[in-house]
Parts: C-alpha cells; sequence; structure tokens
C-alpha cells in the first residue's frame, strides 16, 4: 500500500518520541481491506501499532476509487470482510 516503510521503522520512531516526549499522545489512521492484504496482516498491524503505541486510532475501509492505482489491482477484499475488520 506503499506505507514507504515497514513496521519496525515506525515502532523506532514512535520509541524515540515518546523518550523525548513521555507523555506524548499519538493518533493514527489506517485503512484495512486494502486489495491483497490478509486477516494476519490486519491483525498485525493493529496489534504492534496501533493497540501498543497509539492513543487514538482510526479505521477506515479501504474503497476503490477510480483513477487511484490500486483501482485495478486484482484481489479485493470482500466489502463484508472489509467492514468486519474495521470493526474489529
Amino acid at each position: 500500500m506503499k506505507r514507504g516503510a515497514g513496521a519496525d521503522i515506525f515502532l523506532r520512531s514512535i520509541e524515540k518520541m515518546r523518550r523525548e516526549i513521555p507523555d506524548l499522545t499519538l493518533r493514527t489512521s489506517f485503512i484495512v481491506g486494502f486489495p491483497g492484504e490478509s486477516e494476519q496482516e490486519t491483525s498485525s498491524y493493529c496489534a504492534n501499532l496501533c493497540a501498543r503505541h497509539s492513543s487514538i486510532a482510526g479505521r477506515f475501509g479501504y474503497s476503490d476509487e477510480e483513477g487511484a492505482k490500486a483501482f485495478d489491482l486484482r484481489d479485493k477484499v470482500p466489502a463484508k470482510e472489509v467492514e468486519r475488520r474495521r470493526k474489529k
């Protein structure tokens, strides 16, 4: 999904911020159900980044947008599954 980095880089950045600002409040948002995304990937991302390192986490379901690069990707996650993951 072109996040630009793996979870390890984000986790190190968060740890550094918390050392500098102990009472730091973080807010993050992420999209679930990106084409090809597995249930395991969703669970791992939520557990590692959101639940452990974020004070507030917004979750949004992937939806196709004509003209976006992801629009033509295969392995779409069914809408009901996207919504289930978002609620989880």
